[in-house]
C-alpha cells in the first residue's frame, strides 16, 4: 500500500474550486459548473466498506498516534455520512471542499508519522469514498468506456462502470453485472441539446471494420447503443460525429473505448497480449472484494536476461482499477495508451510508464488527474509532446522525463505546475540542448537532476536563470548534475 499524501489529497480538493479550465474540453465536455448551477448534483453514498480492516490500539507505537488514527477516521466517516445521498448545489459542494480543506495543516502532519499498512488501507478507503462523493460529478469524460459483456445468444452489450443508481463501481475489474449497467452519456457532456432527436451518429473511421458495429443512438437527453461489437482483441477507440439528421451540420464529436473488463481479460485467449497483462496484474483468481482494495499494481520488469519475455504490452484490462493509488509499468513494450484507457483511475497519486515505446499521447489523458504526484515518461520515443499535457496537474511533486521529451515541447510547458517539487531528466548525452527558458515563471520546491551519460554541460542561460532567478544552488558529479532549492538542502537525494 503505497504511503498515502493526505496534504496534497486536500490540495486536489481546493483545486476543484480553482480550475475553471478543467470543465471547459472543448470535445467533449459541457461547461460543467453551469450544468451543476442548473440542476441539484446527488452525492452517491459509499462503495467501499471500510470496517474490514483490523486496526487495534496494539497496533500504534505511541498513544498520540492511537489518538492521530481515531481523529482522523472519526472526521472521514462523519463527513462521508453527511454527504450520503443529499443534493447539493455547487455553492454547497464549494463549501463542503473548503471546510475539509482548511483542515488540511492539522491533520496533514498527523498521518505522517503513522506507519502500518493496516491503519494506511483504512485511512485509504476513507479518503477514496470522500473524493468519490466529492468527483465523480466533475469528471470532464462521461462514460467513455463501454464493456461489452457477452451474451448468450454470442451476441455482446455495452456496459458502463456504475450500479443501477449510478453509483460508479469497480465494475470494470470484477466483470460483477451487479455493478455495472446500459452504457450511455447525457446530451450535456457532449453540448447536445436535450429533448432533440434529430440526431445521427457516424464512425468517423469508416472503413474500421470494429467500430462500424457500434450503432448509437439518442434517446430522450441521453446517447445509448443500439448495437455492439462482439469482442475485441485490444481496447479499441471509435471517433464519432454528432450530425444534425436535418441538415447534417456538426454538432459534435466524441471518441468512445471498446473494452472488456479485466475479468475477461483473464479468461481470453492465452496469445492475446491483454491475457499476459490480466495474468501479470496477479489479481485473476481473487475475489471481487480483494480486487476492490487493491490500491497498487506494480509490474515494473527488472533487467535480467530472461526479463523481455515478461515485459507487457497492452494494459487494457487495467482500466477499471478505480481504487488505484500507484500504477507502475517501467521497463516493458507499452506502444500506445488509449484515449480515455485511464479515465477512471482518478486516484493514482503515482503513475510510472518509463522505459517502454510510447510514441505519443492522447489530448487531454492527464486531465482528470488532478491528484497525481509522481509522472515518470522517460525512456520513450515521443514524436511530440502536447504542451498543455500537464496544465490539469496542478499539484505534481515529482516529474521524470529525458532529452527526447524536452525536444519536443515549448518554453512554457512547466508554467502552470507551481507546486512541482523535483524534475529528473534522465537518459541522455547532451545537456546543452535544453530550452533556457524552460523554467521560466516555475517555483521549484525542491530540486532538479540531471543526469547525463555524456557532458553535463547546462546552457549558460539556463544555469543562471535558475542559480539567481530560482534560488537554486548547483551540485556537480561527473554523471549528475543538481540544482538544489537553498531552503530545502536536505530534501533532495
Amino acid at each position: 500500500m503505497p504511503h498515502i499524501n493526505f496534504k496534497n489529497f486536500l490540495l486536489f480538493l481546493s483545486f476543484i474550486l480553482l480550475c475553471n479550465s478543467c470543465n471547459n474540453n472543448s470535445n467533449s465536455s459541457n461547461n460543467i459548473e453551469q450544468i451543476l448551477a442548473k440542476s441539484n448534483v446527488v452525492l452517491n453514498s459509499n462503495y467501499l466498506e471500510c470496517n474490514k480492516f483490523n486496526v487495534k490500539e496494539s497496533d500504534f507505537k505511541t498513544n498520540e498516534e492511537y489518538n492521530s488514527f481515531i481523529e482522523i477516521i472519526s472526521l472521514l466517516e462523519n463527513r462521508n455520512k453527511f454527504l450520503e445521498n443529499k443534493k447539493f448545489t455547487l455553492n454547497e459542494i464549494e463549501n463542503e471542499i473548503k471546510f475539509f480543506y482548511n483542515l488540511s495543516n492539522e491533520y496533514g502532519d498527523k498521518i505522517e508519522i503513522i506507519d502500518n499498512p493496516e491503519v494506511d488501507n483504512m485511512i485509504s478507503c476513507n479518503l477514496q469514498n470522500y473524493f468519490h462523493k466529492l468527483n465523480d460529478h466533475l469528471s470532464i469524460f462521461q462514460n467513455r468506456i463501454i464493456y461489452l459483456i457477452p451474451q448468450k445468444d454470442g451476441t455482446s452489450v455495452g456496459k458502463i462502470s456504475r450500479n443501477n443508481d449510478g453509483e460508479k463501481t469497480l465494475g470494470g475489474a470484477t466483470g460483477n453485472l451487479a455493478e455495472l449497467s446500459d452504457f450511455y452519456i447525457d446530451h450535456k457532456n457532449l453540448k447536445l441539446k436535450d429533448d432533440y432527436l434529430a440526431y445521427n451518429f457516424l464512425n468517423k473511421k469508416s472503413n474500421d471494420e470494429v467500430c462500424k458495429t457500434l450503432e448509437l443512438i439518442t434517446d430522450g437527453n441521453k446517447v445509448k447503443g443500439s448495437k455492439f461489437p462482439n469482442t475485441v482483441t485490444t481496447a479499441t477507440p471509435c471517433e464519432i460525429e454528432v450530425r444534425n439528421s436535418l441538415d447534417g451540420a456538426l454538432e459534435s464529436t466524441f471518441t468512445v473505448l471498446l473494452n472488456h473488463t479485466y475479468r475477461y481479460w483473464c479468461q481470453t485467449d492465452t496469445k492475446l497480449p491483454a491475457y499476459k497483462t490480466a495474468q501479470a496484474a496477479g489479481l485473476c483468481d481473487k475475489t471481487d472484494q480483494e480486487i476492490k482494495y487493491t490500491f497498487k499494481i506494480s509490474m515494473d520488469i527488472t533487467d535480467s536476461p530472461s526479463a523481455d519475455e515478461n515485459k507487457i504490452e497492452d494494459i487494457s484490462p487495467l482500466s477499471g482499477f478505480y481504487s488505484l493509488t500507484k500504477l507502475s509499468l517501467d521497463n516493458n513494450k507499452i506502444s500506445v495508451l488509449q484515449p480515455h484507457l485511464l479515465d477512471d483511475l482518478l486516484l493514482l497519486s503515482d503513475f510510472i510508464i518509463s522505459r517502454n515505446k510510447l510514441t505519443s499521447l492522447p489530448v487531454g489523458i492527464f486531465d482528470n488527474f488532478a491528484i497525481l504526484e509522481t509522472l515518470y515518461l522517460s525512456g520513450n520515443d515521443f514524436n511530440s509532446i502536447s504542451n498543455n499535457l500537464l496544465h490539469k496537474i496542478k499539484y505534481l511533486d515529482y516529474f521524470g522525463i529525458d532529452t527526447t521529451f524536452l525536444n519536443k515541447i515549448s518554453d512554457s510547458f512547466f508554467k502552470s505546475n507551481n507546486n512541482l517539487n523535483t524534475v529528473i531528466i534522465t537518459e541522455y548525452s547532451n545537456l546543452s540542448k535544453i530550452p533556457a527558458k524552460l523554467f521560466d515563471g516555475v517555483t521549484i520546491g525542491k530540486c532538479i537532476k540531471f543526469y547525463c551519460i555524456g557532458t553535463c554541460d547546462i546552457p549558460n542561460e539556463l544555469d543562471t536563470k535558475l542559480t539567481t532567478e530560482l534560488q537554486l544552488e548547483r551540485v556537480s558529479t561527473d554523471y549528475l548534475v543538481k540544482y538544489i532549492n537553498k531552503n530545502n538542502l536536505e530534501s533532495c537525494d
